[in-house]
């Protein structure tokens, strides 16, 4: 990169300080950890459910990777990682039954994706000494 090891750690400690870098994480290739079915699951909430409530309940389902609050007709989106069909079969019959206010849900089984690890903030750069690029 051009620069010395002092001057990127500097840089990394700023971005840190600064909240820029809010952590580290370790990418899980969920196949082999055995959770290799993941699952979208729209759910109606009423209107007078706390936001902050729901979210918190389905963060604290093992399963649920990541809950949205959104606009449209379904307010609650998640993301959910499952060892089978049984696995999600269950975890739509009892954890997600329970979410505070759900009126209604949707669920749809993933079967190919992409994912830009990192997020939108990702970097990757070129390896100038004749390497490849790394993904």
């Amino acid at each position: 990169m051009g620069v010395s090891a002092g001057q990127v750690i500097d840089r990394i400690k700023r971005l840190e300080e600064n909240g820029v870098i809010q952590g580290y994480r370790v990418e899980v290739n969920h196949e082999v950890a055995g959770f290799g079915v993941n699952a979208f699951v729209w759910i109606e909430i009423d209107i007078r459910q706390d936001v902050d409530a729901t979210l918190d309940y389905c963060m604290a389902i093992p399963e649920v990777e990541v809950a949205n609050w959104t606009t449209g007709e379904f307010q609650l989106f998640l993301t959910v990682r499952v060892r089978d069909h049984a696995h999600l079969r269950k975890l739509l019959l009892t954890s997600l039954r329970g979410v505070p206010g759900s009126l209604r849900q949707s669920t749809v089984v993933g079967l190919a994706h992409r994912r830009r690890v990192g997020g939108q903030y990702a970097f990757t750069w070129k390896d100038d000494s004749g390497g490849s690029e790394p993904s």
